[in-house]
């Protein structure tokens, strides 16, 4: 393959970043209702099909804040399914390459503080309502299809204050009702289907992050509370023949989650909560001929990592779970089937 596109971007963010919705209801949203905000600092995307990919990035955010609201303020309202959702989102960064080569560099640096919220009051809703609210300092996925080979070379650092996703839900009676929050501060998500696929990152992350959700329904058939933290998130799979996996993870700040249900009467209530310091997942296709996945690890977590899952039924109701995890490291590394 000759051809070849090169890429070379920098990006830096200076001014504070915010996207704000609100929807006021004093009877009936319809049958279906949607929010949706979104605040992104630096964004880029680069996809290619049938050539190569050489690039070279650089995306920088200062102590600046980027935050996204969603609202639904509806307490004597009803509405058929709804879904609320924000996201606040400092350096992202996608890479597609269809049946081609790719060889990238990037490197993502955060000083600022992600903020996101989600909050719902209303009276009843008879459908299926979604809210949820996500927050990450710098996140990157490069995605290869068809016959493509893959080099990464990811930096990744978070120093801003706080990475927070927070959302609140309140209903006096609701179906089927699911809160959650995602707070990340490095993400980074790498998948192949054929060829190789080459991965060295480097996260380090200083920031609190935080996650908290928190769902109250007087009536329900259904709700869900589910919140989840992690400061430094590397996954690389493969469905084709090889992965290499050369990652380094450095925690010092600290990360809670908090995750709530209270409702008097009703059905199935479920409560998770999820935090973690540093987590990587690496995988190759088991079938494939040859196959090999090498990985280097080196994690280390010196922050405080916690979380703490609540529910509370006043009445009776049919079934109540709660799965609540904190883990410091944590790492897989399979072969599987292809999908």
């Amino acid at each position: 393959m000759g051809e070849f596109i090169e890429v070379r971007s920098n990006q830096r963010l200076n001014g504070n970043v915010s996207a704000d919705a609100t929807l006021n209801v004093a009877d009936y949203s319809g049958a279906v209702t949607a929010i949706a905000t979104a605040a992104t600092g630096n964004t880029g995307e680069s996809n290619v099909e049938d050539t190569g990919l050489v690039g070279v990035g650089v995306q920088t955010a200062g102590a600046v804040t980027v935050q996204a609201f969603s609202r639904y303020n509806g307490p004597e309202a009803e509405t058929g399914s709804l879904s609320v959702s924000s996201q606040a989102i400092v350096n992202s960064q996608g890479y597609g390459v269809t049946n081609s080569v790719s060889n990238v560099t990037l490197s993502q640096d955060s000083d600022a503080i992600a903020q996101s919220d989600v909050g719902v009051t209303l009276r009843y809703t008879d459908g299926i309502a979604v809210n949820s609210a996500l927050s990450t300092a710098n996140n990157v996925t490069a995605t290869g299809i068809g016959d493509s080979d893959q080099t990464l070379d990811i930096t990744q650092r978070s120093t801003g204050e706080r990475i927070e996703a927070t959302s609140f839900n309140f209903a006096g009676n609701a179906q089927d009702i699911t809160g959650q929050s995602t707070a990340t501060a490095n993400n980074l998500s790498a998948t192949n289907e054929g060829g190789f696929l080459d991965l060295a990152s480097s996260q380090t992350n200083s920031s609190n992050v935080g996650a908290e959700t928190y769902v109250s329904s007087f009536q329900f058939g259904a709700g869900q509370a589910n919140a989840f933290g992690v400061a430094n998130s590397v996954m690389a799979g493969n469905y084709g023949p090889v992965v290499n996996v050369d990652n380094t993870q450095v925690n010092t700040g600290g990360v809670s989650v908090m995750s709530t249900f209270v409702g008097d009467n009703g059905y199935d209530a479920y409560v998770s909560a999820s935090a973690m310091g540093n987590a990587v997942t690496g995988f190759a296709c088991s079938e494939c001929d040859p196959r090999r996945l090498t990985a280097n690890n080196r994690q280390t977590n010196d922050g405080p990592i916690s979380a703490q899952g609540t529910a509370t039924i006043n009445g009776p109701a049919r079934q109540v779970s709660s799965v609540v995890s904190a883990t410091g490291n944590t790492a897989t590394f399979y072969v599987s089937p292809p999908h």
